[in-house]
């Protein structure tokens, strides 16, 4: 429930967000103008880990004509979430687009569990979704 209404807040506040940050002025990024074509998985970021913090990170992308990053700047997210969200994000190819620029939302989520994995379970849920779920307790 809580990812159901994190998601829908999201999309929303995208709605919002998207024509203030545009490229050009009457040009808007909507999720149909983001293709992602090559994306790196990334790692639960330790520190946020250690510190228990989670949260959504929202990222803006200015994109060359080859659809590389040349850009990255987080619009909102914690800022011990955000260093590893924009190293990650710099490493993503896009198709490219009019506005030379895209939107990438990263939902993290801590649970309090004890799990197998220290890094985190990464999921791209396109087109511009990506959720990290990071365990709280990993196995020593």
């Amino acid at each position: 429930m809580k990812s159901i209404t994190i998601t829908t807040v999201l999309s929303v506040g995208l709605l919002v967000i998207c024509p203030s940050v545009s490229a050009q002025p009457n040009e808007t990024v909507k999720d149909k103008d983001i293709h992602v074509t090559h994306y790196e998985e990334m790692n639960y970021p330790a520190l946020g880990r250690t510190a228990r913090v989670d949260g959504v990170v929202v990222v803006q992308v200015k994109l060359d004509s080859e659809g590389r990053v040349e850009d990255a700047d987080a619009i909102s997210g914690n800022d011990v979430l955000v260093p590893d969200t924009l190293a990650n994000v710099k490493k993503w190819r896009f198709r490219p687009n009019a506005q030379k620029t895209a939107v990438v939302v990263y939902n993290f989520t801590l649970v309090d569990a004890v799990c197998n994995y220290k890094t985190g379970i990464f999921m791209f849920k396109g087109p511009n979704l990506v959720t990290l779920t990071g365990c709280a307790l990993p196995i020593q």
